[in-house]
């Protein structure tokens, strides 16, 4: 067992040297590429301003430059990769909710369940999603949904017609969901306490009668007390440390960055190294 765990920690760590190099390479790829779809764009509007600041001031009237159109394949083919690797710079406050307002626009891998959903019918979906001044959230953390991501608490996910269920229904269709599906749920409801009472981490989870409580979330977070050494971690920023009692626990939450990590999120490599080091510091490891 123990053989088992370090050769699964050692290839963990591989993982993620690959990946950052990989990200690199990517980054450096994409803004060449993006720099030259763009051009068209910003040459124009370059020599625009360049001749406004030689001309004398006149009362002039503004006219509509037309910027040439850019074909909608092109450009997520271009921006797609950048997308999920920039998922920690991205600001959610900065967005207005009106880009989102084609939110019920579907796609034909992703139709099971659509995003328009009323404020009323969403009122009434423990542990998904809610509307709070005009803004979707979920649990203390807003969220922002369409039809290819799901961002929420700075970690971006590729929209599933499992996470919709889980997002979306009162009643979840577990024919629907995959095991990745649960995993990236339960990452999503650990960032933003949407299963404890009042959103806060330091208040019990919301247990009741209900199927979705029943066959989602008490599985989810069934706790087994194991043997072992007592480990600390504290995984997100400003929140209080979680107390493991296996070691066995470290590994499944490695296993979920990890898969949270394939989805396209970058900002989990942090956390997936001091794991490895925690592991390293309590001698379960020797790597």
């Amino acid at each position: 067992m123990e053989k088992s765990l370090k050769r699964q920690i050692v290839e963990a760590t591989e993982a993620v040297k690959k990946k950052v190099r990989k990200m690199k390479d990517i980054e450096i790829n994409n803004k060449e590429a993006l720099e030259s779809v763009f051009k068209p764009v910003t040459e124009p509007l370059n020599l625009i301003a360049n001749v406004s600041k030689q001309s004398a001031p006149q009362n002039i009237k503004d006219e509509e430059i037309e910027v040439p159109f850019m074909d909608k394949t092109l450009q997520k083919e271009v921006l797609s990769d950048k997308e999920s690797n920039d998922t920690d710079d991205y600001d959610s406050d900065s967005d207005s909710d009106s880009s989102y307002k084609s939110l019920g626009e579907k796609k034909q891998d992703c139709n099971t369940t659509s995003w328009s959903v009323s404020p009323e019918a969403l009122a009434d979906i423990p542990f998904g999603v809610r509307y709070d001044n005009g803004k979707l959230m979920l649990g203390s953390a807003r969220i922002i949904v369409n039809d290819e991501y799901i961002i929420v608490a700075d970690r971006k996910y590729r929209t599933t017609p499992g996470l919709k269920q889980l997002l979306l229904k009162k009643n979840v269709d577990s024919s629907l969901v995959t095991e990745k599906d649960m995993q990236h749920y339960k990452l999503m409801l650990l960032d933003t306490n949407a299963h404890r009472r009042d959103y806060d981490p330091n208040k019990p989870i919301k247990s009741n009668k209900g199927l979705k409580y029943l066959q989602i979330i008490k599985p989810l977070f069934l706790q087994t007390k194991g043997k072992g050494l007592p480990l600390t971690k504290m995984w997100k920023k400003n929140v209080d440390f979680i107390y493991w009692d296996d070691p066995n626990e470290l590994v499944e939450r490695l296993k979920l960055l990890i898969a949270s990590q394939d989805a396209g999120n970058t900002g989990v490599n942090n956390e997936i190294i001091s794991i490895i080091e925690e592991l390293r510091e309590s001698n379960i490891i020797n790597t």
